[in-house]
């Protein structure tokens, strides 16, 4: 066996590692929720409402992966494989629920090195990611509805620890332009990076901003749906989503949470406890919280399902 087989071997055998304790500690997340379900008259009809909803959560896995995949093209300037880069995505998303976001970013690079693909191509795509997905959201919110986010802003900001983490997301922010602005003005490469600035890059912005921005109808819709069908309140879809995707982007930015874990739901009952009671909303935001994992779960075990069926195929016709 090679030198590069045994690393690819050990690459592969860590990301399987860091996958189990994802799915461990989502199953210790939910333990913690200790969530009573006695409070549903039909549990039967909650649960085939939430497990129909979690398919819109999948939905939403999949066009990200699609995005994600569009810069690793542009970046590399190649057409890469669609399946191939879906599964790094899907199989690391599950790997955020773990102490700190990064550790999927991390395990992107980790899978995409079984393939060969550019780290540096990763590295860029998962940047811009993180970058457009914020920009849209704000983006997002503000145009369904300028007077919501004003009054969801104000409200944040009112909270201390929320501005903390606020300010401290801008502080790095600045550390990383800074640290990125050295670099363009002493990399070599800086024609390179300056020559990505060009008419494909400015299409690529706006087809994945479109992207995100369906993301963030579903996702709205996702939480309107759980309010309306299973928690049987009346309430307006443009606030619910302008709430909604404000409530994701505090749990997107806080560094060191688990997958946005505690943050969205606590925006959330802070946002939308003045309109309903505090109790329903706390049920929908872990609703939410549930069809969101859910999704993520079942994204995964699509692509383990889909890897194993063509291994199994390619070792039956090589046979």
């Amino acid at each position: 066996m090679s030198k590069k087989q045994i690393v690819m071997r050990c690459l592969k055998f860590l990301g399987n590692i860091l996958a189990v304790f994802s799915i461990l500690f989502v199953a210790y997340r939910l333990y913690e929720m200790d969530f009573e379900w006695d409070g549903f008259e039909n549990h039967f009809q909650t649960y085939l409402f939430l497990f129909l909803l979690s398919f819109l959560a999948i939905f939403n896995n999949f066009i990200n992966a699609f995005a994600w995949k569009k810069y690793i093209d542009f970046f590399s300037g190649e057409k890469n494989n669609v399946f191939v880069l879906s599964g790094i995505y899907l199989k690391a998303n599950i790997q955020k629920y773990l102490p700190g976001n990064v550790v999927q970013y991390a395990g992107r690079n980790l899978l995409a090195k079984e393939y060969g693909i550019s780290q540096k191509s990763i590295a860029a795509a998962s940047v811009m990611e993180l970058i457009w997905i914020s920009v849209s959201a704000v983006f997002f919110s503000v145009v369904i509805s300028l007077q919501n986010t004003k009054i969801v802003i104000r409200q944040l900001w009112s909270h201390q620890i929320v501005k903390e983490n606020i300010k401290i997301f801008l502080a790095l922010s600045v550390i990383i332009l800074f640290i990125g602005f050295v670099v363009l003005k002493t990399s070599k490469d800086k024609k390179m990076i300056v020559s990505y600035l060009n008419r494909k890059f400015f299409i690529l912005l706006g087809v994945t901003g479109l992207i995100y921005i369906s993301n963030f109808i579903i996702s709205g819709l996702l939480l309107f749906l759980i309010l309306v069908l299973i928690l049987h309140c009346e309430v307006s879809y443009i606030s619910i989503a302008s709430t909604n995707v404000l409530a994701w982007l505090a749990g997107y930015i806080v560094p060191g949470s688990p997958g946005g874990i505690g943050i969205r739901e606590t925006v959330l009952i802070l946002l939308l406890g003045t309109e309903h009671s505090r109790g329903t909303v706390t049920l929908a935001a872990v609703l939410l919280r549930v069809c969101g994992i859910a999704g993520d779960f079942f994204s995964y075990l699509m692509v383990l399902c889909v890897e194993f069926f063509k291994t199994k195929r390619k070792t039956r016709y090589v046979s």
